[in-house]
């Protein structure tokens, strides 16, 4: 979880510009989750579609 957070937050999606959550703690979990538990060929598929997910989300 700490490399997926790691990653977030390299990339301006950790936190909004206000310095608030872009995402619960809860939400984190799952889709750290997710991606740990989906297969080798398919983690930089599910990592890209959840970066979309949060960045158009929350501009």
């Amino acid at each position: 979880m700490v490399l997926w957070n790691w990653f977030l937050d390299a990339n301006g999606l950790l936190y909004r510009k206000d310095g608030s959550k872009r995402l619960a703690d809860n939400a984190l979990v799952a889709l750290t989750l997710l991606i740990a538990e989906s297969k080798a060929a398919e983690k930089d598929t599910l990592c890209k579609v959840v970066v979309n997910l949060i960045s158009r989300q929350n501009l």
